[in-house]
């Protein structure tokens, strides 16, 4: 039968050399996943995939882009939405949330 998605993998953001995990579930349990990046073949040292789940070791300009969850059977094949991984900007938000705090009395 065609596959559907049980669980499809999500946005996210991390800072420079952060570790990023991306998920995707599928039925039937027989379907073949792979995974693309900028809607070509994932092939990058630092990345690992085994089966529904996609690991970035550390977040670097080379891995950052759209990932997309590729499930296939003999019936058909189906693409998840893409799930755009993104850096971080340092931790800057948290410092100018702090300053327009003020300080505490």
């Amino acid at each position: 039968r065609a596959p559907h998605f049980l669980v499809q993998p999500l946005s996210t953001f991390q800072k420079y050399g952060g570790s990023v995990t991306l998920s995707c579930s599928v039925e039937p349990a027989s379907a073949i996943i792979s995974w693309q990046l900028n809607g070509a073949e994932l092939d990058l040292p630092g990345v690992l995939v085994s089966g529904g789940t996609l690991v970035i070791a550390s977040l670097n300009n080379d891995t950052v882009g759209r990932y997309q969850c590729i499930a296939r059977t003999p019936v058909g094949s189906i693409s998840s939405v893409p799930a755009i991984v993104t850096l971080a900007r340092g931790g800057s938000h948290y410092r100018n949330t702090e300053s327009a705090l003020g300080p505490s009395y």
